[in-house]
């Protein structure tokens, strides 16, 4: 849907536009910045939507009751969530991808309220759908979401309209955190603004770990797909290879190598095991590529050490994806949130 000229005051309104000029019985709503690896999957899982009145929507990407995230996609530049086979009910889902029949939404159109702008509408549609009786699935539909911002601009005011219509349902858990009535209480605000401070020790603890590993190298407590951006702007780098560990079969729906532009760079992405990586380190000494390697843990990094040795290495932690490298030119970047306490683990600085 074209909205360059804001002719659409929300999401919700823009949506349901275009439903309205659809003929298909299930309508697919996805961002712009999605990349569908398989239409295969894709019109399986709408197949189903099609003759299962009881689905009320189904998606990409959700969020159990217990805060698990479920359904396998690439977020930027890291794997995330558990695959699933079939459908696995769960309490919201990520805007990204999600679809329904069209006659449902002709007849329960998405909410069009301002207060929902852009974030929150497909939360709000689950969760009629669920007081309606219907489930509220994720199915296996890999993508690769190449977002360029976290947006997270009227998130507050979004949840907020969320938990004011639907208090039988909470806490409600989403992608960007959990509705409840805690929410609404000014004392818990506090809080919620010290839990830094717990992620803080826990990251120390972790990196610490990883230093013992892999040696005193630099250390970054950051989540990379939030500061890739800046760092590669700092460093000058216009190319960067992200080689993400494969950790099942599952993955291979991801294994597709993609080139894709982030504001004027070219980032290659692939899915690799343990052996290849091994492989393009070893390679990259060579030929001084810059490499981003994500979804590590403690064994793999053990794995890795012996071609470390000859690159700059930065480690990062973040406890949402784990363990990640950057190896080469791109390890001497940096970015604004680097420099604040909580990215420096205990006991060491971000050049030590």
């Amino acid at each position: 849907m074209e909205n360059s000229n804001r002719q659409f005051p929300s999401a919700g309104s823009a949506l349901n536009y275009g439903a309205s000029l659809a003929s298909n019985d299930v309508c697919v709503f996805v961002h712009q910045d999605v990349y569908l690896h398989s239409l295969v999957h894709l019109e399986e899982l709408a197949s189903v939507v099609s003759s299962e009145s009881g689905i009320g929507i189904a998606g990409a990407s959700g969020v159990t009751s217990c805060g698990e995230l479920l359904g396998r996609i690439r977020d930027r530049v890291v794997l995330t969530g558990r695959a699933v086979e079939g459908l696995a009910d769960v309490d919201s889902l990520d805007e990204l991808l999600f679809l329904t029949r069209r006659q449902q939404v002709l007849e329960a159109p998405l909410s069009e309220n301002p207060r929902l702008a852009w974030h929150g509408y497909a939360v709000e549609y689950a969760a009629r759908m669920r007081r309606a009786g219907k489930r509220v699935v994720v199915g296996r539909i890999p993508v690769t979401h190449n977002s360029l911002s976290a947006n997270m601009v009227g998130l507050s005011q979004a949840h907020a309209y969320v938990r004011l219509r639907y208090p039988e349902q909470l806490p409600i858990s989403t992608t960007c955190g959990v509705i409840d009535h805690r929410s609404a209480k000014s004392g818990q605000n506090f809080l919620a603004n010290q839990r830094w401070r717990y992620r803080w020790l826990i990251g120390t603890w972790k990196a610490h770990r990883a230093r013992r590993v892999v040696g005193p190298l630099p250390v970054a407590l950051a989540d990379i797909r939030m500061d890739l951006d800046q760092v590669l702007a700092e460093c000058g780098e216009s190319w960067l290879e992200v080689l993400a560990l494969a950790s099942d079969d599952y993955d291979a729906d991801l294994r597709e190598v993609l080139e894709l532009d982030r504001i004027g760079r070219t980032i290659r992405l692939c899915v690799s095991n343990l052996a290849e990586i091994i492989d393009v380190v070893s390679d990259s000494h060579h030929d001084r590529r810059s490499l981003l390697i994500t979804n590590l843990d403690m064994d793999s990094l053990s794995n890795l050490r012996g071609g470390l040795a000859e690159h700059d290495v930065l480690v990062g932690f973040a406890d949402a994806i784990g363990f990640w490298l950057l190896v080469g030119a791109v390890a001497r970047g940096s970015c604004d949130a680097w420099r604040l306490p909580q990215a420096r683990p205990l006991g060491t600085s971000r050049q030590t």
